[in-house]
């Protein structure tokens, strides 16, 4: 799922977050970027959700019918950090190899109404990150201020 918006959203409050957690760098900066990828999927998963599992859908545990999300993501990435005109910070996120990891959930309803969510992750056996290909010719990406390097990591 790509192309989305994020339309009720406090963007000074982000952007300052954003701010101190580039100041802090290092493992605040990381959990920053991770909780905020994370809250992302949480709240898409939630709209799933809400449309396809209502309280009274034909999803019933005690049936064994289940509704399946999957959610695959690139898993290697580097991050580019650049300061915006008005002066904020902001980043973006470039695939620098081939590998990904898939979340898994799966979603029921129990006998009273009550959800039922079960969530897993698939790793790949040898995760293998590359150095990410030149892209100097893209203008958002030759502004980088600051560039991480290229880990595996899948998102859990």
């Amino acid at each position: 799922m790509g192309d989305f918006q994020i339309l009720h959203h406090n963007c000074p409050a982000f952007t300052s977050a954003l701010g101190s957690a580039l100041t802090a760098g290092g493992a605040t900066l990381t959990n920053f970027e991770e909780s905020f990828e994370l809250a992302i999927y949480n709240q898409l998963q939630a709209l799933i959700i809400a449309q396809y599992v209502p309280v009274n859908s034909q999803y019933e545990c005690q049936h064994c019918l289940f509704f399946n999300i999957i959610f695959i993501k690139a898993s290697c990435y580097k991050r580019c950090f650049f300061s915006l005109s008005n002066g904020a910070q902001s980043y973006v996120k470039v695939a620098c190899g081939v590998d990904c990891c898939e979340r898994f959930t799966t979603v029921c309803r129990d006998v009273h109404g009550a959800l039922v969510t079960d969530t897993y992750y698939v790793h790949p056996s040898e995760p293998y990150c590359t150095d990410p290909p030149d892209f100097s010719s893209n203008p958002v990406l030759a502004r980088c201020d600051r560039e991480t390097s290229c880990p595996y990591k899948c998102l859990e």
